[in-house]
């Protein structure tokens, strides 16, 4: 696991790239998703909107760590989840 994110994050990275999330993610479910280790550990949270329906977001987001350490640690984590849970269903 540690090699594979090595190979998504590259040293120094801050910012990583969520896909396929559901499109009634919102910022507080993604920060309840990271959980109390990543509190304060995160400057910028970026979920884009669809343009036709404001309300749902276009199944990404883009987070911004204020280290590179918490942008690895959430790699690992949404890399977990995504195994256990095959995908994120809609």
């Amino acid at each position: 696991m540690q090699a594979d994110v090595e190979q998504v994050l590259e040293e120094g990275a801050t910012t990583i790239m969520l896909r396929s999330l559901p499109s009634s993610t919102t910022t507080t479910s993604l920060m309840r998703m990271l959980g109390q280790p990543f509190v304060g550990s995160c400057d910028f949270l970026y979920l884009p909107r669809c343009t036709r329906q404001r309300h749902r977001i276009v199944e990404m987001a883009f987070i911004n760590f204020v280290d590179h350490s918490f942008a690895r640690l959430a790699v690992r984590l949404f890399r977990e989840a995504a195994t256990m849970i095959q995908s994120w269903s809609r």
